[in-house]
């Protein structure tokens, strides 16, 4: 048995999850929006730190849409919205390329029973300190706000701890390397009127809508505003190491090696994994799972559920 900072996080927040998506293998058949925005704007970022110019960006993300082709069929709005984050990423990122070397994109690793896959690892062209970058693109209005608890949870986030600790042993490294955020602010903005309307008594609803309609911008122009937007603001772009002490890491692993031990050594006489019910409820509405551990259906002969190998986004070889 392996581990990952996914395969942890997803213990910590309820051992039943972790049970049905790492060791059944579930998953749910219809994916979470946000996470397949984020994804395909990971692709575009994978690119631009590989040499990428922005119609780079946007070839990798075109190809990163391919795997869920059907939701991005529709999804006009989600995909002006992504070139704008590119547009923006592209003016705002290009100074640091300029000032680090890239070491390792999307580098795997593996460190006894823990296995992952680094976003970016950097070296500092003017001191030569190493950094591990991992990007996140959100929507959330307390990452705007340092001290907010977006920001102040994470030195002791799983991924952060482990893959600094990993990063030196990989790299060889007399100290810790920094751990960067690398965060792209999304926006939740629609096509907006072009001039104020209001409804005149002499018409209809619907002839008020459709005049509404035709003072709205079209997705072009919405696209253009938007991405103009993202080019002129570099605040919606955030680029902020995560302050650790060493201490702070050790402890963090040693207890996270303490978990592991708990899934290794979970009793085997139990068929299901305990519950947690503080995790039914996630940042994305129910857990993926909440009708099957609320017995109102089962896995087998559902639609709503898929197989799907655990650890997927590392290699075989890797995994092996």
């Amino acid at each position: 048995m392996f581990h990952t900072a996914s395969s942890l996080s997803a213990w910590q927040r309820c051992p039943r999850f972790y049970q049905y998506r790492y060791l059944d293998e579930w998953t749910s058949a219809e994916p979470i929006r946000p996470l397949l925005v984020g994804t395909v704007f990971h692709s575009g970022s994978e690119a631009f730190w590989k040499g990428a110019d922005l119609d780079g960006m946007r070839a990798a993300a075109k190809a990163a849409m391919e795997e869920h082709s059907d939701w991005w069929r529709d999804a006009d709005l989600e995909r002006a919205k992504l070139d704008a984050y590119f547009r923006g990423y592209y003016v705002h990122r290009r100074k640091y390329r300029e000032a680090y070397e890239v070491v390792d994109v999307e580098r795997e690793w593996t460190s006894g029973p823990m296995r992952g896959k680094m976003d970016l690892v950097l070296r500092s062209k003017e001191d030569g300190r190493y950094y591990v970058v991992d990007h996140k693109t959100s929507g959330a209005k307390e990452v705007e706000n340092p001290a907010s608890p977006f920001w102040t949870k994470l030195p002791f986030d799983t991924q952060i701890n482990t893959y600094t600790v990993a990063a030196r042993y990989l790299y060889k490294l007399d100290y810790f390397p920094t751990f960067v955020y690398d965060v792209v602010r999304k926006t939740s903005s629609k096509p907006a009127m072009k001039k104020r309307i209001s409804r005149r008594k002499t018409e209809t609803e619907f002839q008020y809508q459709m005049r509404k309609a035709g003072n709205t911008e079209t997705l072009r122009e919405y696209s253009e505003r938007i991405g103009k937007e993202y080019e002129g603001d570099a605040a919606r772009y955030m680029w902020r190491a995560i302050p650790m002490t060493s201490d702070t890491l050790l402890d963090r692993v040693s207890e996270l090696k303490g978990m592991m031990t708990s899934i290794e050594e979970f009793p085997i006489e139990f068929e299901q994994m305990p519950r947690n019910q503080n995790g039914c409820i996630t940042k994305y509405g129910l857990c993926d799972f909440f009708s099957i551990c609320s017995g109102r259906e089962g896995f087998e002969g559902s639609d709503k559920f898929v197989k799907k190998q655990a650890h997927s986004e590392l290699t075989e070889e890797v995994k092996s």
